[in-house]
Parts: C-alpha cells; structure tokens; sequence
C-alpha cells in the first residue's frame, strides 16, 4: 500500500483534457490520513478550483462532488476513460496502468477509510446558481422601482398641492388623504384635484353651480363650516340639472363621504342611492346624507343628531362624522374635478 501510494503522489499530476468539449483540466491529488486535497485548474481559462477535505467531511458530500471509494478508483476511471479515447493524457502512462493492475490485485485485502474525492465542475448547477442570483437582482430592483415610483408620485402631488388653488385645503396630507381614497375607491390613479368651483369667488346660487360643476365627472365636493370641520363627498358620476319635482336617484359604487379634519372617510353602503338630483337643491350625496340648499352660504342647516342609512358611518352620530354640532352653516364650498393617469 506505501508503495502505492507512494507511486501515486509522485505521479499525482495527470493533464486531462476533454476531445469533445475542448476541455483541459490539471488534477492534483494530495493524500494522507487526515485529509485530502483536490486542486484542479482549467487550462483553457486558468481557473483554479481547489478544496480541501478532512475524512469526516468527505461523508458529507453532496452531489456534486464525485466519491471514489479508493486511489485505485481515479486510476481505474482515468485509466478507463483514456483507453476509451474519451480524454488524452500528456503524461507518462506506465505509472497509471502499474498502479491500475497493482490496487486490482491488492483489491480484496486492502481495507481504508480513505475517500478521495475529485470535484466535477457542474455547469448546470452554476447556471442554476446564476439565474437564482439574476431572480433575486430582479425583485430587489422591481422593489426599488416601486419605491422610485412612491417617491416621485409623493413628489407629484406635492408640486400639484403648491399650485392648488383652495380656501379649504389646510395641510398637503389632507389633499393626499383624498387621493389615496379616490384611488382605493376606483381602483384608478388619480393626478391631481383641479379647482372649478368657488363659493365665496363664483357664489352661492343654484345657477351659479350648474354652469361651472353639473356634468363634469370624477367631483370632490369640499365642505367648511364655521367651526372649521371640513368634509364632503366623492363621485365618480356629475350632478346634472334636474326639471322633476322627484328626485332623481343615482348609482355609484365608487361614491364616498369624507370628513379631512380628523382624517376619516365612510364608503358607499347602498350604492343605488349613492346621489340625488333636485330641482331645488345643489347637492345630495345618499338619502339626505349631505345636502346643500341653494343660497347655502346665508342660511344654517340641521344635521340632527343620527345619520342616514345611505354610507356606512360604523355606528358614529352625525356630528361626530361631519360638522361637530347638530346645527351648522356653511362657510364655504368647494368643488374640485379629479383628473386620471391615461
């Protein structure tokens, strides 16, 4: 066995190379009891692949390492692999068929706990690794595109809120806190607010709204009273003129009532009764949930005490929704036109 063994560290060196692929690798093995070293070097692109191994790692290998049983093993594999022209070796082939016939012979009597372990360069596992590592690179910068695009949209909304031209609109989270909700509500994106209507600029009549408000789409209705409470409503349809003396009920399942003062917002319960048209009043939001009169600005609404059916205010009384009292007048109103992304 020492002579063997000894044949086979000084004739460690085998120069292997592949006819197929154009492969050349250089194999060392260095071997005694306590550990083993595989070093193996590409010709072709000079990469070294080196590891080394104490026995009690050689059994925990996984596949893609390749285990011999013995020094007799590798002979045997190379030997087998040349005489089948599978590679070349440039290297003096006596020691290789010397030691192939001795560990055949010495085979049944000879007992070692020793593995040598050649490590086979598994081109699909690196492609696995790769394309592993690409996903991971992908969702890392999927994720700070996404971030980007938070940023840039915060950064939008806060040039558009510099420039918005609004009397109600105190803080730029309360413009934001509207959009957002627009947004959860329609499932759309929406840009920006644009001011059309201005009670205490354009007035407060009836006739007054209709021509600047009634038939535009996507409308905040922005409601102040004296006590500063600000809250209104949202639609995605328009008010529109109405000649009946019945109401003319409308359905919106995208329809919300807000109050921005304390940052609240009551969605749509009974969407076919989202809005009103009137012949005699500005605006209906649900059965009377919110109304406005027309020469609303000289007058004092009752609000009562209890809430209508209409949006879901999660067992809150009416001025604890809106207006903090169960009387209010109208300091001012706003109405603003939601525009989209395309």
């Amino acid at each position: 066995i020492e002579e063997i063994e000894g044949q086979l560290k000084k004739e460690r060196e085998f120069v292997i190379s592949n006819n197929d692929k154009g492969m050349s690798f250089l194999i060392e093995f260095h071997v005694n009891t306590e550990y083993l070293m595989v070093v193996a070097i590409d010709k072709k692109t000079n990469n070294v692949y080196k590891s080394l191994f104490t026995l009690s790692e050689l059994h925990k290998m996984d596949r893609y390492f390749k285990f011999f049983n013995s020094p007799k093993d590798i002979v045997i594999d190379i030997y087998e692999l040349y005489m089948k022209k599978a590679i070349l070796l440039n290297c003096d082939k006596q020691p290789l068929i010397f030691l192939s016939l001795k560990w055949q012979f010495n085979s049944k009597n000879l007992e070692t706990k020793i593995k040598i372990v050649g490590k086979e360069i598994n081109h699909e596992h690196r492609i696995n690794q790769l394309s592993n590592k690409v996903e991971e690179l992908s969702k890392i910068v999927s994720q700070l595109q996404i971030e980007l695009k938070e940023k840039d949209m915060k950064l939008y909304n806060f040039i558009n809120y510099s420039d918005l031209d609004t009397n109600i609109f105190s803080e730029f989270s309360q413009y934001v806190f509207i959009l957002n909700q627009i947004r959860y509500s329609t499932n759309r994106n929406p840009l920006y607010l644009n001011l059309l209507y201005r009670a205490t600029m354009h007035g407060d009549t009836l006739s007054d709204i209709q021509d600047l408000v009634y038939n535009e789409d996507n409308i905040v209705v922005l409601i102040r009273n004296e006590e500063g409470y600000a809250f209104g409503g949202y639609t995605s349809y328009h008010f529109e003129k109405c000649d009946s003396y019945d109401d003319i009920i409308v359905t919106d399942n995208t329809a919300f009532l807000f109050n921005i003062y304390n940052s609240t917002v009551f969605p749509i319960k009974k969407k076919k009764n989202a809005l009103r048209y009137s012949r005699e009043k500005v605006f209906i939001f649900g059965d009377s949930d919110i109304i406005v009169n027309n020469n609303f600005i000289r007058g004092y609404y009752y609000g009562g005490s209890s809430v209508p059916y209409s949006y879901n205010y999660s067992g809150k009384n009416y001025p604890e929704c809106f207006c903090g009292n169960e009387t209010y007048k109208i300091e001012e109103l706003e109405v603003f036109q939601c525009i989209f992304s395309s």
